[in-house]
């Protein structure tokens, strides 16, 4: 036996004709107070009446627009739905010794009963340090400690000042010295306009300033160009990592009283359009992409996970 159910329409607005014709007549005083023959003789009355059934008519119509409509009304705008992506998330990573996790490594975590895999979409170092100071060399407005904005919430600092100019620095100092370094650079974008894009067209890059990464030594500040920097010096949110730190030192710099390795960058020449903004600068930490299946093969003591079957 086939029962047939029929849908519930929506009732985006439940006002009758009546009900909005008296609405109408309760405003009259208010804005024409002038107005006093409320009989239904009266021409405006009659205008009132018309004006109601009529956006009685579009409330009608309104409720019958349903989402394949608005798809095709996106869809004369140039807009179309995007097809099912996988999840993607940031990780970041704690361990007491060095350690590399290569591209295709997985990390599962159970929600609800289930578990949810997620694998790694490039390679990283991890190194067992600490980011104790972050400071920002201004010039012109001072030497500024962002060390507690770097930390907290819904917060962020311009990454060299507001004026950028040549010799305004970034400082990192950390807890102890580490051959490899990788942190996440988390830029504040919400309030600018994303970058346009055409199909499939690939990045356009440019440059708008000329910055360079130093780190200190006990003989002094050397020069060292990042293995990796795909935040194009401070332009976009993206990870940035370092090696071959082979004689960092721990060291008292005057730019704080505190003892911390110092990795710094300096602009040499800046056009930037607005100050780069920072949010967090986060250790250890690269983006992982969920998996579909998880496979785990045991092979005497260790547990090797892999996938298969990507989204």
């Amino acid at each position: 036996m086939l029962i047939k159910k029929e849908l519930l329409k929506p009732n985006l607005d439940d006002k009758t004709f009546r009900q909005l014709v008296e609405d109408s007549i309760k405003y009259i005083p208010l804005y024409a107070s002038e107005w006093t023959d409320h009989n239904l003789s009266d021409p405006g009355i009659t205008l009132l009446e018309l004006f109601s059934w009529i956006s009685e008519t579009y409330l009608y119509r309104i409720n019958y627009i349903s989402d394949r409509h608005r798809l095709k009304y996106l869809k004369l705008l140039g807009a179309y739905p995007q097809s099912i992506k996988p999840a993607e998330v940031d990780l970041t990573f704690e361990s007491e010794q060095p350690k590399i996790l290569t591209k295709g490594h997985q990390i599962s975590t159970t929600v609800s009963g289930k578990e949810i895999c997620f694998e790694l979409k490039e390679d990283i170092i991890i190194s067992p340090i600490k980011l104790n100071k972050l400071i920002v060399d201004e010039l012109t407005d001072g030497i500024n400690d962002r060390t507690i904005i770097n930390e907290q919430a819904d917060q962020f600092f311009a990454a060299f000042g507001l004026n950028v100019q040549k010799d305004c620095a970034l400082y990192l100092g950390f807890n102890k010295p580490a051959n490899s370094i990788s942190f996440m650079c988390y830029l504040y974008e919400k309030d600018l306009i994303p970058p346009g894009s055409h199909g499939n067209e690939p990045e356009y890059k440019f440059n708008n300033s000329i910055l360079q990464w130093e780190y200190l030594t006990a003989s002094g500040w050397k020069v060292i160009k990042p293995l990796k920097d795909d935040t194009n010096n401070f332009q976009k949110t993206g990870r940035i990592d370092f090696i071959n730190l082979n004689d960092w030192s721990e060291t008292e710099y005057f730019i704080s009283k505190d003892f911390c390795c110092w990795l710094r960058c300096i602009v040499v020449d800046s056009e930037f359009e607005y100050p780069p903004r920072i949010e967090h600068i986060r250790l250890n930490t690269c983006t992982a992409i969920q998996a579909k299946q998880l496979v785990i093969m045991k092979t005497g003591s260790a547990m090797d996970c892999l996938t298969r079957n990507f989204i």
